[in-house]
């Protein structure tokens, strides 16, 4: 039996993403874009409607990924002293700080 093989025009490579998950508030997202991020559009389970992606979900999965980042740059927040910075990344990512 035949298979379908799809290949991305190399052009194509670069600007084609997408994203897939879950978050709290905003439930489950299948997200892409076709210009490298500048725009991203959120299609449905079944694919048949596409609409601009919800920028507050955006900014929520920016956040998340700023928090990664700042864990990847400064070690895992808790296993040293934590500081304004830990606390900002964390609040910027939805999450609420106990003591601070």
């Amino acid at each position: 039996m035949p298979t379908h093989i799809h290949h991305t025009p190399p052009d194509m490579e670069m600007k084609l993403r997408s994203m897939v998950g879950a978050m709290q508030g905003f439930g489950s997202y299948r997200l892409v874009t076709f210009d490298a991020g500048r725009t991203w559009w959120s299609v449905e389970e079944d694919g048949a409607a596409v609409k601009p992606a919800d920028p507050k979900l955006l900014e929520r999965i920016r956040a998340f990924d700023a928090l990664a980042d700042h864990a990847r740059r400064n070690g895992p927040i808790g296993s040293r002293p934590i500081t304004q910075d830990d606390v900002s990344a964390l609040e910027n990512a939805g999450f609420g700080v106990a003591g601070r």
